[in-house]
């Protein structure tokens, strides 16, 4: 933080009075991970292609970043890189200013059709649209090494790996004993807000808005902004995680009326709508992520003009609104699995998510399941779920209590029962047992208070199969840091998460996790499948289609990591090479997921926690969601053909879930086609 401070007075004393705009430059890409209208479509393995293009170089370091021995981090071996290619590169001078680079990072980003579509129209009326690599060209080579290691970590949107890089010169096992995460202060933009404006604009601007471009505003304009804006992006809640239904009224102690609301299984939605005479109400739909998503969720749009009468004179608001909701499948009237939602996306989507065939496994195989979800028969469809309003005709609800704001999203929206709910809850008296008994007491009567917690817990979780609860202050203001939402799910409770024998069969990398942890490898979670026969011998054959990036078992997961990977690489572990493996095995590899670095010769057992179970297709196995890895054996200890088949992985799964059968209407189509045997058809 000191270095951000000296840093900035620098800057000031050398350049003041700074350009208009460059606070918001300097933020952007200070902080690329906050900058949500720029999407570059590029990960490691495609911008180091384009980089060796750019410079004209070949050179195994940009393609080997992530294996032992190297740095872990792109940007350190494109600085490596260049130095040994470049004369002079010391004394190199570059030509171009921080907007030059700001606007050749737009020029990029207007490429992306993940990028925010105004980055689009500003490049769109160019009479000749540049390439990429033309574009990184004029980028990258004005830029001196340490320069380009730079501007390579903002497109990946992670400076964390050249700010605060893994020593490449020891092993994974030295950097995982070594390495110690409260040895640095990682700046936060929350920090580097307080020292740039000492005032707190920037920072109560962001709080609300959520936006690098509003939170400078405020500052080089001198005014406050730090109300919603209809059509942004508005900050949403942080949860804390319970680790006990006691631990969780806990956190909420100095309540005096607490609400358990049901935790929906979809995804998070925030609306907004804005009334405007003579037009169609314009409605913005934002994704957990910040992501405009308003055209991948088109087919929300009849259902909230429908719940908030806006096709009537029903409705209660006369300018604008923001409401905050989850977005789930239905089938009928009943809230389906979650995975479910992904397939109606593509079915309904207007734009870049709609998709009309979707490549499974590795065996191009094709599978129908946008189709199937656009058969007019079919009883799928995407719904909401609404459990706050924080905006409404001009005026902010963010300070209302919480369950003022309740009574209005009550009035506001009309449910209707397989399409629009408002979220269940219960209400919690904390104020009778919290302040009335005494401590002497409360050893010897039993606290109704957290028997009620206890029993709708268990209901809404054992008996309905929901995923869990949200607790919630009745006198709490939205995204209130004194009285935080709190979740409440069985696998944040010690045993009573969902558990499962899997094989744990090769490993990869993991940049974000190896940057935690400090350490170089990812565990592949592979799930046991049957055998087949192949070259007149059986073979066991495997289908690679989960991963964890989690281990602990002990809790440390730092020290189970590397006990994990040392284990490992005694074993031996045999290079990922798809043309020239030997193994006592045949696999196929789930198409959404990385290939492996490497593969295990003899594959182990892993017990693994899971937040219940989903799915990445319609023709995937079902796998635990959130998978962290407990506990391996040995071949000694336990043989890989203990493990869970997939006929049990279903009976338990169908017990988990609170389903009748494990619904696949092309089970034995698709069991055929995995391993290579002729259709029904």
């Amino acid at each position: 933080l000191e270095v951000f401070r000296n840093w900035k007075e620098a800057l000031y004393a050398k350049f003041s009075p700074l350009p208009p705009g460059t606070t918001r430059i300097i933020f952007r890409l200070l902080f690329p991970e906050a900058d949500t209208r720029r999407r570059y479509h590029m990960q490691e393995t495609g911008l180091s292609l384009e980089i060796m293009k750019c410079f004209g170089v070949n050179d195994a370091r940009l393609t080997n970043w992530s294996k032992d021995g190297h740095s872990g981090c792109l940007g350190q071996e494109v600085k490596n890189v260049l130095e040994d290619t470049l004369s002079d590169s010391d004394g190199w001078v570059c030509n171009l200013s921080l907007q030059d680079v700001d606007e050749l990072l737009d020029e990029l980003a207007s490429l992306s059709p993940w990028s925010h579509s105004s980055l689009d129209t500003r490049h769109s009326h160019q009479r000749k649209r540049r390439s990429r690599q033309e574009i990184l060209k004029s980028l990258y080579r004005p830029l001196a090494p340490l320069d380009a290691a730079v501007v390579t970590q903002i497109i990946l949107k992670d400076l964390d790996g050249l700010l605060y890089p893994i020593d490449s010169e020891q092993s994974t096992t030295e950097a995982l004993k070594s390495y110690n995460s409260l040895s640095l202060y990682k700046l936060n933009k929350e920090d580097a807000m307080k020292v740039w404006d000492p005032e707190n604009r920037m920072l109560k601007t962001y709080s609300v808005r959520n936006s690098l471009d509003d939170a400078s505003t405020a500052f080089e304009s001198g005014t406050w902004l730090h109300t919603p804006k209809v059509g942004s992006f508005l900050g949403m809640p942080k949860s804390c995680k319970a680790r006990s239904p006691s631990n969780a009224l806990k956190i909420l102690g100095s309540s005096d009326l607490v609400y358990a609301e049901t935790k929906y299984d979809g995804e998070r939605a925030q609306i907004h709508v804005e009334l405007v005479d003579g037009t169609d109400p314009r409605l913005t739909i934002f994704s957990k992520s910040q992501r405009d998503s308003t055209l991948d969720r088109i087919a929300l749009h009849p259902i909230i003009i429908r719940c908030l009468g806006l096709n009537s004179s029903k409705t209660k608001f006369k300018k604008n609104i923001i409401l905050d909701a989850e977005m789930v499948a239905f089938d009928g009237l009943h809230i389906d699995e979650y995975w479910r939602i992904h397939g109606l996306i593509q079915a309904t989507a207007s734009g870049i998510r709609r998709k009309h065939e979707q490549k499974s496994s590795c065996y191009n195989l094709r599978v129908n399941s946008a189709e199937r979800y656009r058969n007019s028969s079919n009883t799928k469809h995407l719904g909401l779920v609404f459990f706050d309003v924080m905006y409404m005709d001009g005026s902010s609800l963010l300070s209302v209590p919480y369950w003022k704001r309740r009574i209005l999203l009550e009035d506001l929206i009309t449910p209707d029962p397989g399409t629009v709910l408002l979220s269940a809850r219960w209400a919690l008296n904390l104020d009778e047992y919290m302040t009335q008994t005494s401590e002497s007491q409360k050893r010897y009567i039993k606290d109704p208070v957290l028997t009620s917690l206890c029993n709708v817990f268990v209901e809404r979780t054992i008996l309905h199969f929901e995923e869990g609860l949200i607790l919630k202050a009745a006198c709490s203001s939205y995204n209130d840091p004194r009285s935080p939402w709190v979740k409440l799910k069985r696998d944040y409770i010690p045993g009573f998460g969902d558990t499962i024998d899997l094989v744990l069969l090769g490993v990869g990398w993991d940049k974000e996790r190896g940057e935690k942890l400090g350490g170089t490898v990812e565990s592949f979670v592979f799930l046991l499948k049957l055998s087949h026969e192949k070259s007149g011998a059986f073979l066991p054959h495997f289908h690679i289609y989960c991963t964890s990036t989690y281990v602990d078992t002990n809790g440390d997961a730092r020290e189970s990591l590397e006990t994990l990977n040392f284990t490992l690489k005694s074993d031996g572990l045999i290079p990922f090479e798809p043309a020239n493996m030997k193994l006592p095995y045949t696999f196929s590899i789930c198409h959404t997921l990385p290939l492996p670095t490497a593969l295990l010769a003899e594959p182990l057992v892993i017990e693994v926690l899971g937040d219940r179970f989903t799915k990445t297709s319609e023709h995937e196995p079902y796998q635990p969601r959130h998978p962290r890895i407990l506990k391996w054996f040995r071949p000694s200890d336990r043989s890989w053909r203990e493990s869970v088949k997939r006929e049990d992985l279903d009976d338990l799964v169908a017990n988990v879930l609170g389903l009748d059968y494990i619904n696949d209407d092309n089970e034995d189509e698709w069991a055929n086609r995995l391993w290579g045997k002729p259709g029904s058809s």
